[in-house]
Parts: C-alpha cells; structure tokens; sequence
C-alpha cells in the first residue's frame, strides 16, 4: 500500500492537497493501492474529504486509536430532545446559528456547536463551572461519535486532551506545554493490561503510531516535509519513504549564495534517511541533483495532469476583457503588480476585469488597496471555488506574478480549459508549461511595464486570442494522463525501497 501523507483535508483546499488528490487517481486508474494518510488530530476530517470525493479513500491516523471500524456508521441524534428530556437542560439559540446556549437551573452550564442547520451532527461542547469559566471541551467526530475531551485550568489553557475510542474509553492522553500551549509536551498511550507508554514529544508519538500501522510492502509518500521529516528521523530507517518537494527549496532563487527554505531544513539534513525525492519540474531536478551531488535518488513527476476538457471546435466566448488570478492571497503572489496593471489599463479599456479567486491573511488588505486605487468596478474578490471549470472558460486570460512556484497547478488548469496564460518567468512551474506565443507569454520577472503591454496587446488583438486560445490543448500534451500515470508506474517499479 501507497500511503500519501498529509496533515488535514481543510474546507480550502491547497495546491498540495489537489496533487495528492490527483496522484491518488492516478494510482486508482492504474490498479497501485493507495490511501490518504492524514495525521492531524482532525475531527472534522472525513467532513471535508465527502466534499471532494475522497471519504472512501482515507486512513486516519487517529482511527488507530478511535478504534472505528471500515464499517462504521451510526443514526443521526435529535441532539436538542436528548439535551432538553435526557438532561434536562433548558436550550436557548445563540444569533440564529448553530449554536446553542444549555442552561440548567437558570444559569448556563454548556455549550453545544452543531456542524450544520440540521442539528443532528454536534461539533463540539464546552462546559463551564459556576463562574462561567471553560472547564471541558468535547469533540465530535463528524463520523457521529464523541473522539476527545480537553480539559482547562482556571485561567482557561488546556492541560490535557483524552483521545477517545469509538466506545468511550481513552486510550491516548496529550498534555499541553504551559509555557506554550499550542505545543504538546508528552503523550501517553494506553496500552493492554493497564501499561502505559510514555513519549516526551508529539513527534516520537506520531513515530510511534506509523510504525504500529506500518506493514510489510507499505511505501510513504510525504507531502507534508515540515511537520513529518521530523517524525521520519525517529523511525525505524527500514520503513521506506520518499518526500515530495511542492516549492522551491531556497528562500531565494535568484541571489549568489541561496540558503534552503525553512520547510526543508531538516530533510537536507538528513537526506539518507529517505529513499528519493519527487518534484514537478526537469528543471529542478536538475537543481536538486547538483546540490545534493546525486547523492539521491530524484524523480520529475508533475502533480497535475490535463484531461480532454473542451472541444478545440467548440471553444467558450471570450472576448469579454476579463482576467483571472487563482492564488492564495499571500506576499509571494506579488497581487500588487495585478493591481497596477488594472489600474493602467482601465483608462484605455474601460470594461476590463480582474477576478481574484483564492484565500489568505492579504483578503482585507486586497480590499482596503482595491478602494484606495478605486478599483471597485474593475477587481473583484471571489470566494474558493472547488470547482473552477466556468471560471477559466469565461476567462480571456489568466495573469500569474509570483515570485517563484515549485509547479502551479492553475497554469496547466487555466491552458487546460484553452485561457492562455501571462506569467513572469520564474523557476520553476511557468516556464515548464507556458510556451510562449503558443498558449501564453513569459514576461521578464517584476518587469510590470512589460507584463502591461503584453496583457493591452493581447485583449486588444481578438485574432490573437483566438490564435492562442486554439492552441492551449495541444501545447500540454505532455501533461496528458497517460504521461503522468507512466511516470508514477515507473517511480512504483523503480529501486525506491
């Protein structure tokens, strides 16, 4: 069994959680066991995966604990008549939410979250002491089953968590840092006969639990390097894994003497201990082989893939001077230089749009600099979409300004559904897959007056446009499933173990 490991599956989706979904039906297709393997204590988790389609394809690393079995379902709860006939409590709604205040005896004892309107899937309770202070906190499976209970210290910080079987019983027990409460300081596992295991940190028990569920012929794939290296280097070195590197590996790509992001500190430090490194692009590749001096096995196996999405004779209208940029909204995506773009642009044509479509810390900010340059009728602000399939085919053109991107999915999505592409030419995604003149342009890095002229001699050309348009599909053929799928059949049959 392929195990892919990430940390949760959030209700927006990341970059890397789509390559894992992609590399997952890859593997699905080619008849290669595989599963999800997530091991954040995530109550939420099988939720979020339903949404995306992978609910059946995931491995929890909690349910080792949980105890649930493949089989598992339960009946919904009308959680307000067990509240309000079983308990006793008097229930009050809090500002048509779905939440509910629980009082007993006139004074409030708890406090009930419910995962949607139906009130039939409770996300959590918090119960208070007479002072109205957070005593406990009860998490739910959104499976249907009580999965852990935090208690407080009286200035309300957590102490320790129980993590629960699907019967109640705690089997693990994770105390809190007070110095430090959003770090674990030990665990403790419950084991037969009343023994106890104890592991001075979260990593040696995240260790511990992959090794227990590891099995003879199992493979990791790491997608998560940051959180999981750490854990890998207190394995058994017998246990074979493989990390994937979905970004650039250096703070900067472009000064004399780079030095290695954060994010891949630790694996550079302790390359021997895995058996290969995967990454998207030829390109770094290659740069990767001449920093660690082969010392390394390294594949080049892009996370994306094109299918046939649209008929080249039967292509959406465009023409409709409207710009895309899906990104998370962070520094590096460099949305200034979009924002100056509109701006230059609007007076010589007047209808043009820009639409923003991802999620981040920047959103407010966006939308303070979207007023200050009064942009309001020109850039809008979308919420994430899981599904972008009209977005890129009402779209003339996608505009991408980062710094640096490892791959970029949305390059080959946006060409994939024939939205030719204006990106800088950075290492390493645009440049792999924008040809330029044929699906796209590559514009020198932060030259914002050569991205201008670009972008106004493009939406001012319709012959251009359809030109490129007409020639996204067949400009990615490298990109097709076949290609993809053999290069991931090839690392399986490959001397990985």
């Amino acid at each position: 069994m392929f195990y892919f490991l990430g940390i949760d599956i959030p209700q927006v989706i990341t970059g890397v959680d789509r390559a894992m979904f992609n590399r997952l039906k890859i593997f699905q297709n080619n008849n290669q066991p595989a599963k999800l393997l997530y091991f954040n204590y995530y109550p939420n988790l099988f939720r979020n995966a339903k949404i995306f389609g992978v609910q059946n394809d995931i491995k929890y690393l909690y349910d080792y604990y949980h105890e649930v079995p493949s089989t598992f379902s339960r009946e919904s709860i009308n959680w307000l008549d067990y509240f309000e006939i079983d308990k006793g409590y008097t229930t009050l709604q809090v500002n048509q939410s779905n939440d509910y205040n629980l009082f007993q005896n006139g004074k409030i004892v708890a406090y009930a979250r419910f995962y949607d309107n139906t009130l039939k899937e409770l996300e959590f309770m918090i119960y208070y002491d007479s002072s109205l202070r957070k005593i406990r906190m009860d998490y739910y499976d959104s499976r249907g089953f009580k999965s852990s209970e935090v208690y407080y210290d009286h200035n309300e910080n957590p102490i320790f968590q129980n993590i629960l079987s699907l019967t109640g019983e705690i089997k693990v027990q994770r105390y809190y840092d007070s110095d430090n409460i959003d770090k674990i300081k030990h665990v403790i596992v419950k084991i037969h006969h009343g023994e106890e295991l104890i592991f001075q940190s979260e990593h040696a028990f995240l260790a511990f639990t992959l090794e227990s569920i590891y099995k003879d012929g199992d493979y990791f794939i790491i997608d998560r390097p940051l959180e999981m290296v750490p854990v890998f280097n207190l394995m058994d070195t017998s246990i074979p894994a493989s990390v994937f590197i979905h970004s650039v590996h250096y703070d900067d790509m472009y000064v004399e003497n780079p030095t290695i992001q954060y994010t891949f500190q630790q694996l550079f430090n302790s390359l021997s201990r895995f058996n290969a490194l995967i990454v998207s692009t030829y390109e770094q590749k290659k740069d990767l082989e001449a920093l660690t001096q082969n010392k390394i096995k390294i594949f080049n196996i892009p996370v994306g893939y094109q299918t046939q999405v649209q008929s080249k004779n039967n292509l959406p209208k465009k023409h409709q001077q409207r710009l895309i940029s899906i990104a998370r909204f962070e520094n590096g995506k460099q949305h200034e230089h979009q924002f100056r773009l509109i701006n230059k642009l609007k007076q010589e044509i007047p209808h043009i749009s820009l639409h923003l479509y991802g999620y981040g810390s920047l959103r407010s900010h966006f939308q303070q600099t979207i007023q200050e340059m009064s942009l309001e009728e020109h850039v809008f602000i979308h919420e994430f979409e899981p599904d972008l399939t009209e977005v890129y085919n009402k779209a003339d053109l996608s505009i991408f300004t980062s710094k640096f991107e490892g791959f970029a999915l949305t390059i080959l999505e946006s060409i994939a559904h024939n939205t030719p592409v204006i990106a800088y030419d950075i290492k390493y995604g645009p440049r792999t897959i924008i040809k330029h003149n044929i699906n796209g342009y590559l514009i020198e890095p932060n030259n914002e007056e050569m991205l201008y002229t670009c972008v106004r001699d493009y939406l001012n050309n319709n012959m251009l446009q359809d030109k490129l348009c007409s020639q996204c599909f067949d400009s990615i053929i490298p990109f097709n499933l076949d290609s993809i799928s053999e290069k991931w059949m090839t690392f399986t049959q490959s001397d990985i173990y």
